[in-house]
């Protein structure tokens, strides 16, 4: 991705946008993942007092969410935001 891209090759690399407009592609998902070795260790030193299926249950998995929004200005992309957020 790279300012001046045309609207069509945006839609091209990213796919179909949740919200399209002439001048404005939004994109937004949810997903959920499962934490890595390393993370599960370092959150476990946090609840030392929570027992195994107890912890796992509640970190085993993580949800995340991406929203991306691409501005078109004369057809060109002229601005990006990605943000992404993650809970545990």
């Amino acid at each position: 991705m790279k300012l001046g891209m045309e609207l069509q090759k945006v839609k091209t690399v990213l796919g179909d946008p949740s919200i399209a407009t002439p001048k404005k592609l939004v994109y937004y998902f949810g997903y959920k993942n499962k934490t890595t070795p390393a993370a599960l260790a370092e959150l476990r030193e946090n609840y030392p007092d929570m027992s195994d299926a107890e912890f796992l249950k509640n970190y085993e998995y993580f949800d995340g969410e991406a929203y991306i929004e691409a501005r078109f200005a004369s057809g060109k992309l002229n601005y990006l935001a990605i943000s992404k957020s993650e809970t545990y």
